[in-house]
């Protein structure tokens, strides 16, 4: 049987989350500080556009922008099969962010 290594979060890292209702958005978060084994405390942090897709006028690619942090939140660490993950309310989680840019719907669409 193959074993499955956990990444455990690490100060430092950052979490994205994906949500919406016919829309998406993104948004990203920094661990701040470990709390013991169970919790963790974020921030959120800004995105910006990383580039607008030129065969998709509705979506636009973004990356996290750490400099501007919001306030600090404590949540309790999960894990998904191999992935630790956190639920930010009840209609989001969020999990570790992989380094590339990401697709959210983009703010003219509609208007």
């Amino acid at each position: 049987m193959k074993q499955t290594t956990i990444k455990k979060l690490e100060i430092g890292d950052i979490l994205y989350s994906s949500w919406g209702y016919d829309q998406t958005n993104i948004d990203f978060y920094k661990v701040k500080r470990l709390a013991g084994k169970t919790m963790v405390e974020l921030v959120p942090i800004e995105s910006k556009l990383a580039e607008t897709l030129q065969n998709s006028p509705y979506e636009d690619m973004v990356v996290p922008y750490p400099p501007n942090e919001g306030k600090p939140f404590r949540r309790k660490i999960k894990y998904y099969s191999d992935r630790a993950w956190v639920n930010l309310n009840s209609y989001s989680g969020a999990s570790l962010w992989d380094g590339k840019p990401l697709a959210q719907t983009n703010s003219h669409y509609g208007h």
